[in-house]
């Protein structure tokens, strides 16, 4: 039976070295995506990498609402070439910076062609002071997605052990797998490790039997209400309680992607006889 495949997905951290591109996609709304890419970002950015986040969702963009900062311009203005990089981009914390979207108009927004355009071409070069740079993507497939998982180094989907996630998320990696892109899985808001394991290994067994390609498997992230917390007093997670379980799984991830991913032994379980089937439990 097949296990699970970790994903190497190390940053390039030299100087002059072009940014690590890492986008935060789901399949649907709601699993919890914006608050671990602000998250991981900010663990990131604590143990000394230049990290930008950009929230690439153009029409419901709330990282500047998650890091309590008011922000007039960004990501769209910045495409649509009405503003420059280095006016928009809003400081959070040393080496941790914001490329925000903004607006609630739709005559605000550029279409997603302009905007996919700007971070398959000059988001790079704007940002090649910075390590990294953390892509939050609206939930579902677009152009800005697409775009997304096409220039991304690692394409993270979020997912949650709920049928309805599992099934918009395999939709996703699959449009990511068959363009060849490197997809990898984080689920959120598990129960425990054989949960998180347990959709993990039946997920990658859907991949492998009817696409032949499996994503990779990035960790979880457990229930936790530290981070419910953090959202109401905007600010990251760590800063309200730095030892909860949430924040360790979240600090593992970002080392995750900070360096070669080692075997996990305690998720390589057997998978269920019947890969087809997408529940949460055995």
């Amino acid at each position: 039976m097949p296990r699970l495949r970790l994903t190497d997905s190390r940053i390039p951290h030299s100087a002059g070295s072009r940014p690590h591109l890492v986008a935060l996609l789901s399949g649907k709304g709601g699993v919890g995506k914006s608050v671990l890419a602000f998250n991981l970002s900010e663990r990131l950015a604590a143990v000394g990498y230049r990290v930008l986040l950009v929230d690439a969702d153009i029409s419901c963009g709330n990282q500047h609402i998650l890091a309590n900062v008011h922000v007039e311009a960004g990501l769209c203005e910045v495409a649509r070439s009405e503003r420059t990089f280095s006016e928009v981009r809003c400081p959070l914390a040393p080496g941790f910076d914001l490329l925000a979207s903004v607006g609630d108009r739709a005559e605000d927004h550029p279409d997603e062609a302009t905007v996919a355009g700007y971070i398959g071409t000059r988001l790079p070069s704007d940002a090649a002071g910075y390590d990294v740079i953390v892509l939050d993507c609206a939930s579902g497939v677009s152009t800005i997605t697409d775009t997304a998982m096409a220039c991304a180094g690692q394409a993270v989907v979020v997912l949650v052990p709920e049928l309805t996630s599992i099934a918009d998320a395999y939709g996703l990696c699959k449009r990511g797998l068959q363009e060849g892109a490197a997809v990898s899985l984080l689920v959120n808001r598990a129960a425990d490790d054989a949960e998180a394991g347990q959709v993990a290994q039946k997920f990658q067994a859907l991949c492998e039997r009817f696409l032949g390609r499996v994503p990779g498997w990035l960790g979880w992230i457990p229930e936790d209400e530290v981070l419910r917390r953090s959202v109401a007093r905007q600010c990251p997670a760590a800063q309200v309680a730095s030892q909860s379980p949430a924040i360790q799984a979240i600090t593992e991830v970002s080392g995750r992607l900070a360096r070669p991913v080692g075997p996990a032994p305690d998720l390589q379980r057997q998978v269920n006889a019947n890969p087809i089937t997408a529940d949460t439990e055995g």
